[in-house]
């Protein structure tokens, strides 16, 4: 993840779009095309948005709170027995301060990673390709039936914006899909602890992700993201809406069209437990 100034010139917007993707889901091309035309300007002028009419129930997302929050709250050493360090294909329980970030500090969160299900005897698998292989499903209830239902219906989601921003692309409609048939896909559960002594400062340093774009499920302040003018922009959650941001693959795939817009995460007191 690095920061830098893209290709186009972002937009000096002054908070993030919501756009209604729910037209994407209907038979009318004519739908479609309309929804795609303002996916195509979010994705263009901020590079970072809301949508909603996504598909995935709020049923769905409140059973993966649910099971996020329950499996957090279990002790370390429990935790550790799905430690991702032990795992081929970056898969488990990443406890906190293992991960480093700006200015050498440990970042004082813990995350569980998983994604696209595949068995040991996978071609792709088997020749050791990156970030592909079996999940590490820990034996709490209902958690792997509650995530994986929450993954399934975000890969869903993850096809609909391929197509949506094809056709923002004037491009067909299924043009990206032969380049996702057995995707490196991350879920990634996230908790940042509660901590009366932090400040309001920055945490996360500023940053692009690297992949096609992130779907992010927030529960907590803290996300900002950077318009044209250099300016931080508050990013709250929005009741009903994913966070949306477009990644450096993206950018590149679209030759600039489309922005990764660098943005962080502020420190702050409260507990959150997310998933993108």
């Amino acid at each position: 993840m690095i920061a830098r100034t893209p290709h186009r010139e972002l937009e000096r917007f002054t908070n993030l779009p919501i756009v209604d993707i729910s037209p994407l889901y209907s038979p009318d091309p004519a739908a479609r095309r309309v929804a795609a035309r303002n996916l195509g300007a979010a994705a263009r002028e901020s590079g970072f948005f809301y949508v909603v009419g996504h598909g995935v129930s709020a049923a769905t997302s409140e059973k993966l709170l649910a099971q996020t929050k329950a499996f957090f709250a279990l002790p370390l050493a429990t935790k550790m027995r799905w430690y991702i360090g032990n795992s081929k294909s970056h898969k488990g329980y990443v406890p906190e301060g293992e991960e480093v970030f700006y200015g050498a500090s440990r970042d004082r969160k813990e995350a569980f990673d998983l994604g696209l299900d595949l068995p040991p005897d996978d071609v792709d698998v088997q020749r050791g390709t990156p970030m592909l292989g079996p999940n590490v499903w820990p034996d709490v209830p209902g958690f792997a039936h509650d995530v994986g239902a929450y993954y399934d219906a975000a890969s869903n989601l993850d096809s609909k914006l391929f197509h949506g921003f094809a056709l923002a692309l004037s491009l067909d409609e299924t043009y990206f899909d032969p380049f996702i048939t057995k995707p490196s896909s991350q879920l990634r559960l996230i908790h940042y602890p509660f901590n009366a002594e932090a400040a309001d400062t920055q945490g996360i340093g500023a940053h692009t992700d690297y992949e096609c774009f992130t779907i992010l499920l927030a529960t907590g302040p803290g996300l900002e993201a950077m318009n044209g003018a250099g300016e931080w922009i508050d990013a709250p959650p929005v009741d009903g809406a994913f966070v949306v941001n477009i990644g450096d693959s993206m950018e590149i795939w679209t030759n600039g069209e489309f922005v990764a817009t660098s943005h962080r995460v502020r420190r702050v007191s409260c507990a959150r437990s997310d998933s993108c």
